[in-house]
Formats: C-alpha cells, structure tokens, sequence
C-alpha cells in the first residue's frame, strides 16, 4: 500500500527534501511522495489514472528527473552498461568511470547523472562505452538483445 506523503504533516520532518514541482514524466501532472515498502517515491497526483511514478532518495530528494517510460528504459539500460566499466575494473574506480563519462560525451560534472539523461544522450553513451571499451559489446549484448528495448 502507498500513502500520499504529502498528505500528512510530519512527512516533511521525514523527507526535508521532497519537492512539490515536479512534472510527471508520463502526463505532465503533479507529483507527489509517497511511500513504500521499499522506501519513498514519487507517484502521479493522477494515480490510478496514469501511473507514472520516480524513484526518491530516503530524505525526499528525487533521484534524475521524471521521464517517460521509454526514457526510463533508455536510462536503465545505459546504467547497466556504465556500471559495467568500473565493476568489471576496466578502469581504476566508479569515479574514474565518471571522469570518462564527461570527457567523452564533453559534460561538466553537475550534467553527468543517467538519471537526468534524455533518450539521445543514453544512446551516445552506449555508443560511447561500446567504442571505448569494445570488449562489452560481447559480453554485455549476450545479457540484452536490444539495450533500448526498440
């Protein structure tokens, strides 16, 4: 069961950090915190309706910004291969990773969060990693037929 954060007064003890401006990323609706078993989210204030809904970090804040469906695919899919460079150590560590992620695709550090990527960048990322690191199109392509879901 979920509950309307937002609804209730000492939420915002609990979440200092929830927001009341974000935009559904499926209707372009109001979102609202809610909670979860599995921790706070964001659902749409159109819930049943429209389902949309965004992750939240445990003080509120909102993990990237909402997207669409297809832009949260994308977005998944590009972390999963990201991961794979510092995880599997083809570079010294999960910052060195992120180092490459700016220079290659020319971001400054703020701009260099997948969860706030639009679906062209998550393209020009895998094509990056694909580039740089070649030795993962095997390995990664084999775990997923189509990383966009196209």
């Amino acid at each position: 069961m979920t509950t309307d954060a937002s609804s209730t007064d000492d939420h915002s003890e609990k979440y200092p950090k929830r927001r009341a401006d974000l935009a559904c990323g499926e209707c372009g609706s109001q979102m609202v915190l809610r909670e979860s078993k599995h921790g706070p989210f964001y659902g749409c204030s159109r819930f049943p309706d429209c389902r949309g809904a965004h992750g939240a970090h445990q003080d509120g804040r909102p993990k990237g910004k909402p997207g669409n469906a297809a832009t949260r695919r994308a977005r998944i899919e590009a972390h999963r291969l990201f991961d794979q460079i510092w995880k599997l150590k083809l570079v010294r560590n999960r910052g060195a990773a992120y180092q490459w992620m700016r220079n290659a695709m020319g971001l400054r550090k703020h701009e260099a969060h997948i969860g706030e990527f639009s679906i062209d960048q998550c393209e020009k990322l895998l094509k990056l990693v694909y580039q740089d690191y070649p030795k993962l199109r095997g390995r990664w392509t084999a775990l997923i037929v189509d990383p966009l879901g196209d």
